[in-house]
């Protein structure tokens, strides 16, 4: 990036102090439409109105007196910097902005990002990254999980709570929740960081790993992500955890009294359905479960 060879580019450029060369190789960079765009939206603000009169006399009475001898500083160049120094702000403002995508409880979302990296994002999923300069900085922040389809160029990562993934054009899936962390490879290869060990692991295609309190396990990829077939798969997976899944997809308050949330689940359960869903956990663990206020409470009871 252009900025990066000379950090007061924008200023400099704003202020027209640059160089012939500096200005025609700023000209030349990918980023210069970008800048030219926003600026000109700046222009196109409403300014505030002022009496410029009164104002000037106000600043002239704050200043302190100055003998016949000594240079006074031009009130004509303060406003001046300081017209620059906010432009500069807004226009760092607006190129650092992060775009953000959110699904609800129950909603999945497929999104595009600039580069055409497909993304499939499942419910209560939030996904970020910077608004400009997308090409030479491919990253993006996950909450919640999501299914990549990544189109080749350079490095792309996801960065998450539990740490960093790193890629080439690949296919993968990343599930970071409160508790849980896991990362599946379907296509190419992908790296995965964490972030308080610095311990790493390379994947392939059917490769997956789970990471827990820092400790990271390999498992079985499978053939797709199970949520994108409408369902939640679970191997001897804590009922606390699972119960807070089924909170993902459907609007639902679980009361669970005296049961033991660190009994393990292993099953499924379909997102279509909350009767069948609950039906198949309670049938599982031996617990009964009773609805109220509409179905949108529902308390679990030893059967």
């Amino acid at each position: 990036m252009f900025e990066e060879k000379d950090d007061t580019i924008l200023a400099r450029w704003l202020a027209g102090d640059l160089t012939p060369e500096e200005l025609k190789e700023f000209k030349e960079s990918e980023e210069y439409g970008q800048y030219v765009s926003i600026v000109k939206g700046l222009d196109r603000l409403e300014k505030p109105l002022f009496d410029k009169v009164s104002l000037k006399e106000r600043i002239n009475h704050a200043l302190p007196e100055k003998s016949p001898e000594t240079n006074v500083f031009s009130i004509k160049r303060l406003v001046s910097i300081s017209a620059i120094a906010a432009t500069i702000l807004l226009l760092f403002g607006l190129f650092f902005t992060k775009v953000s995508y959110t699904t609800e409880i129950g909603e999945t979302l497929i999104i595009t990002l600039p580069d055409g990296t497909y993304v499939s994002m499942n419910s209560a999923s939030t996904l970020s990254h910077k608004r400009f300069f997308w090409n030479s900085n491919r990253k993006v922040s996950l909450d919640g999980e999501a299914f990549f389809d990544v189109t080749s160029g350079d490095d792309f990562v996801v960065t998450t709570a539990y740490g960093e993934v790193a890629v080439l054009g690949t296919e993968f899936n990343i599930h970071t929740r409160k508790k849980h962390f896991e990362l599946a490879c379907y296509e190419g290869k992908v790296k995965y960081t964490n972030n308080n060990t610095q311990e790493s692991a390379q994947l392939t295609p059917g490769k997956a790993i789970e990471v827990q309190s820092d400790t990271i396990t390999p498992k079985a990829a499978g053939e797709s992500p199970s949520w994108m077939l409408g369902k939640s798969q679970f191997n001897s997976t804590p009922l606390r955890e699972v119960l807070e899944d089924l909170q993902l997809h459907y609007p639902l308050t679980v009361k669970t009294d005296t049961i033991d949330l660190d009994q393990l689940f292993t099953g499924s359960f379909r997102y279509d359905n909350l009767d069948l869903a609950l039906r198949t956990i309670c049938l599982t663990m031996g617990l009964e479960y009773t609805f109220s206020n509409n179905k949108q409470s529902v308390t679990l009871t030893k059967r």
